[in-house]
């Protein structure tokens, strides 16, 4: 259930990244109603929380120097953001 946080095919294709697409397509109707900056983070919030959620030793990741490791918040919310 890990996201990997990067780009190309791999971090596409990866299982985690697509269950992560379509968490993000349930919860874009519930972002798109939300009117107040504070309802839109809580929104961003709870899609971070249930991918860390379902990979309590991952989670959001990304690969430097050939090891993986888990970014911060600030990182798991802009790829939430970007999405």
């Amino acid at each position: 259930f890990d996201v990997i946080c990067g780009r190309g095919k791999s971090a596409r294709d990866h299982q985690g990244n697509q269950l992560f697409r379509v968490a993000v397509e349930f919860a874009i109707d519930r972002y798109s109603e939300a009117s107040t900056k504070i309802e839109k983070s809580l929104v961003v919030s709870k899609i971070v929380e249930s991918i860390r959620e379902k990979s309590p030793d991952g989670g959001f990741v990304k690969k430097e120097s050939g090891r993986w490791f888990e970014v911060g918040d600030h990182m798991a919310r802009e790829k939430v953001g970007q999405r």
